[in-house]
């Protein structure tokens, strides 16, 4: 099974046949059991790169996994890295860099062939409309790994179901060409899943995030409201009350938009002012464009 969220020690177990010696050349051995290291979570690809839809994740506390031969693929941690990857009984390629293994690969087992140094993966492009997070996998709790602002040109590689967001629950989630994720809500154009291939399992490996570029400047509204202050990425907030009205303007005399319910996952883009610790009710605008405050939400995001 893939549970791939635990850790557990791993050994390599015993090399399942006997090497025979013909002339001066070893036979390869038929097949190596092993597991992943004990804090990786690597996830097993169906060709030899993580840019490839995925089998599943392995983890420790699987036990151990049979791998037949060996090829060539992207680099793992690093430019001077191991290259090396291994395909599993699954069919499937893990890096053995992430293997509890002695790195002797090309010499235990067969090359899988020419065919398996191939990488192969679906494409969508895509453009943010906002400033967005990249995170390390396709649910609201997960680490940033990059920024992208509004109007960036992506690349998608693959689909999978995480967190829902905004009042249409929209759980559908991209990975990009930077190896991390990206919510459809935060796209121009609904992710195209008859086109991509679904991404499998999601390894939590995390990445290095990059800065976030200066948000562009919005037109100015037709009629004044307070000055908004710019959030460095999209927050997402839990909505606390029974219900929670949407307002046009940040005031509630002002016309409702829409309504959230208990439990809403919202996005918000910016405030009325900056959350600190005291001042007025704070005012924040979410990606369907319309205003709550923050009794409206389980935290508040002022800070302390």
């Amino acid at each position: 099974m893939f549970g791939g969220l635990t850790s557990g020690a791993g050994a390599i177990t015993a090399l399942l046949a006997t090497s025979c010696v013909i002339g001066s050349v070893s036979a390869y051995l038929p097949y190596v059991n092993t597991t992943v290291e004990k804090w990786e979570h690597p996830t097993c690809n169906k060709c030899p790169s993580d840019l490839c839809p995925a089998f599943g994740v392995y983890g420790a506390s699987d036990g151990n996994h049979t791998f037949s031969c060996w090829t060539r693929g992207l680099n793992v941690a690093g430019n001077d890295s191991d290259r090396t990857w291994l395909r599993s009984e699954n069919n499937c390629y893990v890096p053995q860099y992430k293997l509890v293994y002695n790195g002797t690969a090309e010499q235990d087992l067969p090359f899988c062939g020419p065919e398996s140094q191939i990488i192969s993966y679906t494409k969508q492009y895509a453009r943010t409309r906002y400033d967005t997070e990249c995170t390390a996998n396709a649910f609201t709790n997960g680490a940033n790994v990059k920024y992208y602002p509004p109007e960036k040109d992506l690349t998608l590689i693959c689909w999978y179901n995480g967190t829902e967001i905004g009042m249409a629950h929209d759980n559908t989630w991209a990975k990009t060409l930077d190896k991390c994720y990206v919510s459809e809500t935060t796209l121009y154009d609904p992710i195209y899943k008859e086109g991509l291939d679904w991404c499998g399992g999601i390894s939590t490996s995390i990445e290095k995030r990059d800065e976030l570029a200066a948000p562009k400047v919005r037109a100015a509204s037709p009629e004044p409201i307070p000055a908004l202050q710019n959030t460095k990425y999209l927050v997402n907030e839990t909505i606390g009350e029974e219900y929670a009205k949407c307002y046009e303007r940040p005031r509630t005399n002002s016309t409702v938009i829409l309504t959230y319910n208990f439990n809403d996952i919202v996005t918000l883009q910016c405030y009325t002012a900056p959350p600190g610790r005291s001042g007025p009710l704070l005012w924040m605008m979410t990606t369907d464009f319309c205003y709550i405050t923050e009794k409206d939400v389980w935290e508040s995001p002022r800070e302390g």
